[in-house]
């Protein structure tokens, strides 16, 4: 374990909570994380447990960095009320008001869209989706290239007669965004949630290299044999419709307000 605050828990929650968690990382099959505890907006513990690689050769650091997948999308939603809270943005206006090109059959409300009861269709179970990404993981699908191969399906429910998760859904929110504020995802959540509290080390990856500050990540999809590989030079970020953030387990001292786990 390699500890990197002073911790302001006792030594005996500080063994428990190591305990704890190297139990889940050995069921897992995971070799490390980074965890962070936060009390009253004050870091009480913040600790690399055990490796970064699955060699178990270097310790992991409290601090490493790690896609958070569709944790991004809350900070999709936080935008979205942000540009609704403007007025540029309406919660019960369909989406094909702002965005007329979008091939959906009937009116879908922005508030649909972040409640993923839209009856938009997600591409996760698609096997064109899977065959697509083995085959080449440095070439993701568009962004119209994801909307037409997944919106030709239809949508699953008529709009706010269902539920069913839409990472689509969310793609056409980041559209959105970005049509409005006239800025890339980056830029828009860089500007209007990283900068403000601080976040010096979260971003949204938008190519291959930006995955090099990354903790290696590993899986057997890619490799021949079914050997487990790191594949952080390899998966292009894209392969994530809607985006996805880079951010680590411990926040600025202004906005440590979470508690967090991310394993490696």
């Amino acid at each position: 374990m390699r500890e990197h605050h002073s911790a302001r828990v006792g030594p005996e929650l500080v063994r428990e909570l190591t305990a704890a968690v190297q139990r889940e990382l050995a069921a897992a099959e995971t070799p490390g994380a980074a965890v962070v505890l936060v009390g009253d907006g004050q870091v009480m513990f913040s600790s690399g447990i055990g490796y970064q690689d699955i060699g178990r050769t270097t310790t992991l650091d409290h601090d490493g960095q790690f896609y958070i997948y569709s944790v991004t999308k809350p900070l999709l939603a936080v935008a979205t009320l942000q540009l609704v809270g403007e007025g540029r943005l309406d919660l019960d206006v369909p989406v094909q008001e702002y965005m007329p090109e979008l091939a959906i059959e009937a009116p879908v409300t922005v508030r649909q869209l972040l409640s993923h009861t839209s009856g938009v269709p997600d591409y996760g179970g698609m096997n064109e989706y899977r065959e697509a990404l083995l085959a080449d993981p440095r070439r993701p699908w568009t962004p119209d290239e994801f909307l037409e191969r997944t919106l030709r399906r239809g949508l699953i429910f008529a709009p706010g007669r269902g539920w069913s998760y839409s990472n689509i859904g969310f793609l056409v929110l980041r559209l959105l965004i970005e049509r409005v504020t006239g800025k890339s995802l980056r830029e828009a959540l860089g500007q209007r949630i990283f900068e403000p509290l601080g976040l010096w080390h979260t971003f949204v990856a938008e190519t291959v290299e930006d995955g090099h500050v990354l903790t290696p990540g590993y899986s057997t999809h890619f490799g021949a044999g079914g050997s487990p590989e790191d594949v952080t030079p390899l998966y292009h970020p894209g392969w994530v419709s809607h985006g996805v953030v880079v951010s680590t387990a411990p926040s600025s001292p202004a906005s440590s307000r979470r508690c967090s786990l991310a394993g490696s």
